[in-house]
């Protein structure tokens, strides 16, 4: 047999009223059981009766700020670094050397939009620290880079490059900052010259990035509940 105890619930609506069951046999076990059970449940519900919330009153709205995300966008650039190992233009620095490995070096690369010295124009600086982490079959450096941009487009932005390979190589992008906010992708990095103590690298950059520049709207949520008890007897 079920109890309803129907609607949205206030306390007069936990008051059970005997009278609305159907007990066919009143000398019965169970319907003994059946009018000692309803007896507690009228008691108990009546001494709790002044705790309990009613939902007659409209329920408060509840308030929810949310914004609208700008699409995500793509960057497909292809840019140059300038390494140098010695004299006047140094731009890396060796800070341990250790054989077979562990070497390390922090460096700030010029990064220019052309690979020719004279015409090119600096765009930023990679800027970082390489560890090797290997010597054989070949030399395998683990980089840790930040691409610094000085370029009106991006400037103060950034790319955070990691990556493991030898000279030539691919890099993951695992995040940036500015307008390059939540930048993901790769840097292939191809040495296009080595002359002297100067190497040129070309960087092929494909980057999906979210600008944080999102516009905030307000909005307002109503709800409400509707709350059924059954209790089966």
């Amino acid at each position: 047999m079920t109890l309803l105890l129907p609607g949205f619930l206030s306390p007069q609506h936990f008051i059970l009223k005997k009278e609305r069951l159907n007990i066919t046999q009143p000398g019965s076990t169970t319907a003994s059981l059946l009018h000692q059970s309803i007896n507690t449940t009228h008691l108990l519900l009546r001494k709790h009766k002044p705790s309990l919330p009613s939902l007659r009153t409209p329920l408060p709205l509840a308030m929810a700020s949310y914004a609208i995300a700008p699409v995500q966008s793509e960057l497909k650039m292809t840019l140059y670094n300038k390494e140098v190992y010695a004299g006047p233009d140094i731009n890396g620095v060796t800070i341990i050397n250790r054989q077979p490995m562990g070497t390390t070096w922090v460096f700030s690369w010029p990064v220019t939009d052309g690979p020719g010295p004279s015409s090119a124009k600096i765009v930023g600086h990679l800027q970082g620290t390489g560890v090797q982490v290997a010597s054989t079959p070949n030399n395998v450096w683990h980089y840790s880079l930040g691409l610094v941009f000085l370029d009106k487009r991006f400037y103060g932005s950034t790319l955070q490059i990691s990556g493991t390979s030898q000279v030539n190589g691919e890099w993951s992008i695992v995040g940036g900052t500015g307008e390059l906010t939540m930048a993901k992708g790769t840097v292939k990095r191809t040495e296009i010259s080595y002359t002297g103590n100067t190497r040129i690298s070309e960087l092929k950059i494909h980057a999906f990035y979210t600008p944080m520049n999102q516009t905030a709207v307000s909005g307002n949520t109503a709800y409400s509940r509707r709350l059924d008890f059954y209790a089966v007897l």
